[in-house]
C-alpha cells in the first residue's frame, strides 16, 4: 500500500500540471458579466461546454473492467489517470450566430468579421482576432482559452470479490486544494455481477466472460474568481454520472481483452457563486446579483468501451478507450491480493 500510495501522489502531481491551465481559463468566464447575466449566462455556456464535456468523460474510466468478476475475498488496488479528449469542433464559439438568433440582446460587434470567440479549452493565437463586444457603449473584450486538448484526472479504484459471483468496487480523488486549482474532489462506486452462468452459450465456453456492471461517479471542484477584484466569489462544478454496462470478453490467464456496452445519466452544473457588484443591467445602470450564471449540462447517452487488461504475478495494468459525448482513455496500474 506505501508503495501504491507513492505512484499515486506521482501520478498526481503531473495532472496538477494541466490542470493548473485549464483552471485560469475558465475563471476568466466572470468577464462576461460585463454584458448582463442573461447574455454572460448564454455565452459562458458555450464558453464552458467543452470543459464540462471533458469532466464528463473522465467520469467513465476507474473502474477495474475486467469481463471476469473477481472471486470472493481477492482485492484489487488500482491507480487510473482518466483522460478526456477536447473535439477540435468545439474549439470556438461563433458570436455573431448568436446574435442574428436573438440568444444575445444589446450587443454588437466592434468588428462584424470578427464571429469566432475562443472556448476555454482553446487558445487564439497572437495576431488571430478575438472578437470585441460593445454593449451600451463599452467595448467588452472576449476572454482567451487555454490550449488544453486534454483533461487529465487521477484516481485510485479498490475492488473486492464477495460470495454469488459479485464484486462491489470503489473509487476516489481525495479532497484537493492548491491556490491555482481550488478546491476538487471525485468519488464512485460500482457493482459488477457475472452472468456467465445465466448464459448456455457461455457456461461451455473456457475463456469467454461476462458481466453486468452499474457504477455511480460524483465531481466537485471549487475555484476562486474575481470580478473587477471582488472576493468571495468562486466558480462551482457539480457533476455526476450514472452508468450500466454489459462487459463481455476474453480471459486468459495473464490477460483480459473486453469490449462493453451501456447506457448513462451523466450531467454537471457551473455555478457563478457569490455576491458580485457593480454587474450591468437592462436599463443602463448597475445592479448587485448573488449566483449570476448557472449552466446546466446533459450529458446523457450510450457509452462504449474496449480494452486489455495484463496481469503480471500480483502486478495488473489496464488500459481502456471510452466513447460517449467525448471520447476517453483510461490507463491504470495495481496490485491484487
Amino acid at each position: 500500500m506505501k508503495h501504491t500510495r507513492s505512484l499515486f501522489r506521482w501520478v498526481l502531481n503531473l495532472c496538477l500540471v494541466f490542470l493548473m491551465h485549464l483552471v485560469q481559463a475558465q475563471e476568466s468566464v466572470v468577464q462576461y458579466l460585463d454584458v448582463g447575466t442573461k447574455n454572460a449566462t448564454v455565452l459562458s455556456e458555450s464558453y464552458l461546454y467543452p470543459y464540462a464535456s471533458m469532466i464528463d468523460a473522465t467520469l467513465l474510466g476507474g473502474w477495474n473492467m475486467s469481463p471476469r468478476v473477481q472471486r470472493s475475498g481477492k482485492f484489487t488496488v488500482h491507480v487510473f489517470v482518466n483522460q478526456g479528449f477536447r473535439e477540435s469542433g468545439d474549439n470556438l464559439m461563433n458570436i455573431g450566430d448568436k446574435i442574428d438568433k436573438g440568444q444575445l440582446n444589446g450587443i454588437t460587434l466592434k468588428d462584424p468579421s470578427q464571429i469566432n470567440a475562443a472556448t476555454a479549452t482553446f487558445k487564439l493565437k497572437s495576431g488571430q482576432g478575438r472578437p470585441v463586444m460593445i454593449y451600451q457603449g463599452n467595448e467588452v473584450a472576449t476572454p482567451n482559452g487555454a490550449d488544453i486538448s486534454a483533461l487529465r484526472l487521477p484516481s485510485m479504484s479498490f475492488s473486492i470479490g464477495i460470495p454469488s459471483g459479485t464484486e462491489i468496487s470503489a473509487k476516489f480523488t481525495p479532497p484537493m486544494d492548491y491556490p491555482d486549482l481550488g478546491k476538487t474532489l471525485q468519488w464512485g462506486l460500482g457493482v459488477k455481477h457475472s452472468i456467465k452462468n445465466y448464459l448456455a452459450l457461455l457456461r461451455n465456453a473456457p475463456y469467454l466472460e461476462a458481466a453486468v456492471m452499474g457504477t455511480y461517479a460524483n465531481f466537485r471542484a471549487e475555484s476562486t474568481v474575481s470580478y473587477h477584484d471582488q472576493t468571495r466569489q468562486s466558480l462551482v462544478v457539480n457533476g455526476s454520472a450514472l452508468s450500466g454496462r454489459f462487459i463481455m470478453g476474453l480471459h486468459f490467464n495473464k490477460a483480459d481483452i473486453y469490449g462493453s456496452v451501456g447506457y448513462g445519466s451523466r450531467k454537471s452544473d457551473f455555478t457563478l457563486s457569490g455576491t458580485y457588484e457593480d454587474v450591468p443591467d437592462e436599463g443602463g445602470g448597475v445592479i448587485s446579483v448573488s449566483d449570476p450564471v448557472r449552466n446546466a449540462y446533459d450529458f446523457s447517452g450510450m457509452e462504449y468501451e474496449a480494452g486489455i487488461q495484463l496481469r503480471l504475478y500480483f502486478l495488473n495494468l489496464q488500459v481502456g478507450y471510452a466513447f460517449s459525448n467525448y471520447s476517453m482513455v483510461s490507463m491504470g496500474a495495481g496490485i491484487s491480493f
